[in-house]
Parts: structure tokens; sequence; C-alpha cells
């Protein structure tokens, strides 16, 4: 296979990489506090001027030829986006930008979009009473997202972080903050989320868990509160659905946390949409499981068929994240049989072979494995309407 023209980077990408590069080899702690100012500096120009491209690129530079240092620019990358640094009237504000996560599964449409102000005072209120330090000041986009409602790029997430955080220092109302959102797509188990901004005085904690006095368990306490005292207000955002509250966090940690954790709703929704669609049981059906990805498995892919037929009828994808990407066989996979189990399927097939991510050039939908080893389109039974929802 001929190998592709590595792409020429700019004299702003090789500094990223070279500065990069120069952290990794770091031997001492201040070492490593100087190239991180550099690339902070840096990445705060390139942030501002709204220079994705650059950052991309040094990226993809660093994933393709030093795979290991990859993740440390990607930290730093979303660290600068979700956090600011603003002075006031001889005041200096730490700002982070965070995500108030819920889990959400329906047999009907899951909503999204603006927010009533009063229930989002309410939930600020919330947010104040056990979620943020005493000094901190909060302020929140009025909408409800989905992820893909999110800020799409790292220049996307910095302006929205340096917008709210100033909104939260300054103490504006939350009306003024506009924004059209696209349209979502119609799926029955996936994440909702509020944003919201913390800013506290200059070396303040952020969360009640950081300050004097608090210990480990704190943030577990946290935790619990919030979903017993919030949760109803988070409820009224998703009628008709049940959901799942989790921990609001830093923006990047929290989509994240939330994209892994509806992977199991997912299974559970999609089993219960085929029982009600086609009137077929769990212990009617099969799974087949195989793992697809370029050189590693990035994700898996479960196709269902009817117990004696090779007929996929539906498809799900299980992405994975963190140590448990780039692994041939790992504990994903005794997980998703257990699952299955659990869920009343008890004819499941996993192939051994990697294959490729394939998608359908006209719909764009992934491909499943069938039980015999082929990558084909899902064709739900002719007297069954097509217009089925995705659940990932």
């Amino acid at each position: 296979m001929r190998s592709r023209t590595t792409k020429r980077l700019t004299p702003d990408a090789e500094k990223l990489v070279s500065h990069t590069l120069a952290l990794a080899a770091s031997s001492s702690r201040i070492e490593d506090r100087f190239w991180e100012r550099q690339l902070n500096k840096l990445l705060f120009r390139l942030l501002q001027k709204g220079n994705q491209s650059t950052l991309d690129n040094a990226l993809e530079h660093l994933q393709t030829n030093h795979s290991d240092v990859y993740g440390t620019l990607a930290n730093l990358i979303e660290s600068q986006s979700e956090s600011a640094e603003i002075d006031r009237e001889g005041q200096s504000w730490d700002g982070l930008l965070i995500a108030i996560p819920m889990l959400a599964w329906t047999r009907y449409s899951i909503p999204s979009g603006p927010i009533k102000s009063e229930l989002l005072l309410s939930i600020s209120n919330h947010l104040e009473s056990h979620i943020v330090a005493e000094k901190g000041r909060v302020f929140f986009s009025p909408f409800l997202y989905s992820i893909d409602q999110l800020p799409r790029t790292h220049c996307e997430a910095w302006r929205l972080t340096q917008r709210l955080v100033q909104a939260a220092i300054d103490r504006e109302k939350a009306s003024q903050l506009t924004r059209d959102l696209p349209e979502t797509a119609p799926i029955f188990a996936d994440p909702r989320f509020l944003l919201a901004a913390i800013a506290v005085p200059y070396d303040s904690p952020m969360f009640r868990w950081q300050e004097d006095g608090a210990r480990h368990s704190e943030r577990i306490h946290c935790r619990e509160q919030w979903a017993a005292q919030c949760g109803p207000n988070l409820g009224a955002l998703l009628p008709g659905c049940e959901i799942e509250t989790l921990l609001p966090d830093a923006y990047y940690a929290s989509c994240r946390e939330a994209d892994e954790r509806i992977r199991p709703h997912t299974i559970r929704t999609g089993l219960r949409y085929l029982e009600e669609r086609l009137a077929l049981k769990p212990i009617e059906l099969r799974a087949i499981i195989a793992g697809f990805g370029e050189k590693n498995i990035d994700e898996y892919r479960i196709s269902f068929t009817q117990r004696d037929s090779n007929d996929v009828i539906y498809g799900m994808v299980w992405p994975l994240y963190g140590s448990e990407n780039g692994e041939v066989e790992n504990d994903t996979v005794e997980m998703l049989i257990n699952l299955l189990k659990t869920c009343g399927i008890t004819k499941i097939r996993k192939h051994a072979s990697l294959f490729v991510p394939e998608y359908c050039e006209d719909c764009g939908t992934p491909l499943y494995p069938d039980p015999i080893g082929e990558v084909v389109h899902v064709e739900m039974p002719e007297d069954i309407e097509p217009n089925h929802p995705h659940f990932h």
C-alpha cells in the first residue's frame, strides 16, 4: 500500500510539536512548567484566532509519528479550551466550562433546545448549593444540548468558555445568550447536557470537594446530594424519559464519561425497541460481536438476527475509550457477552477477525457483521416501516 504524503506543518504547528516533544522528554517538574507555559501561551493565541487547522495538524502529526506523546498535547488543548483567566477591576478570576450530563432513554424522542428561565434558575441554585465552591459564581447556557449540538471544535469550545465565564463574573442574565442549534438525530438512548461556567477568584477552589477540610469521600456525597435534590428538576427537562444523572464536572471529562456510561442503555433500549416493533423477545434473537478498526480495535459493532437466520435486522456501535482502545482481546468482550445474556440473549457469536470500519455509501450508516463474517447493511423485515431510530 502506498503511504500517504505527510502534510507540511506550518511554523505554529511545528512549534506545538517540538514543544510537546520537549515536554515529554523533560526530567524535572521545573522543566515541565517551563514547556507547559510555552505551550499554553501558543495555544491561547491559536484558540483566540480560531486557528483549529493548526491544532488538528499538530495532533495528526503526533498521532502518526509520536503516538505516545499525542495525549500530552491533546490534554493541554482541551484544558486551554475549557478554561479562562480573566481580570476584572483588579481581581483575577479562574473560569471553567463544565458539563452537567444526564443519560436518557425512552421509546419516544429525547428533548433538546431552549430551557425555561424558571427551571434553569432552580437548577443553578442547586448547582451552587451542592457542587460549586463557596466563592464560585455560575452562569448557564440556556439550552439542553445533544451530543451533535455541543461545540464541535476546540476553538468553538474556547469561545463559549470565554463568553460564559465573563458572564459569570459580571453576573449577566442567562437570557442574553442566544444560539441556533442544529436538529438532533432521533436517538432513543443518548446523553443530554447542560453547559455552565464556574468563575472563582484566582487560586480558589472550584468545587465543594476541593475546599479546606473536604475529604475524598466528599465528592461522592456531593453527587448523591445533587442527584437527590436536583434530580426532579433535571427530570422535568426530559419528560417521558428514564434518566440517570451524573456528577457535573469539567467539560471534556464529563462528555467522555457520559458517552461511556450511555453504552449499556443503548443495548437495553435497542432490544426493547425490537421486541415492541417486531414482537421478537431477546431469547428469539442472536447477537454477533465483531471488532472494527484500521490497525487495532476502535469499536465493537453488535448485530442482531433472528436465531435461525443470517439476515441482520439491527445493529449497534459500542465505541472504545481510554485504556479499552487498541486491545485485540479485552474484558470488554466478556462484559458485552454478560450484558447481552442479562438482557435475555443466549445465542451469541464473536468473530475473531478485525474488520475495517465500513459505512453505507448512500445513507452513511455503519455496516454490521453477519453470522458468516460478511459486513452488511441492516435490513428490517419487508413488512416493517424503515424509519427506525439510531441508538448511538
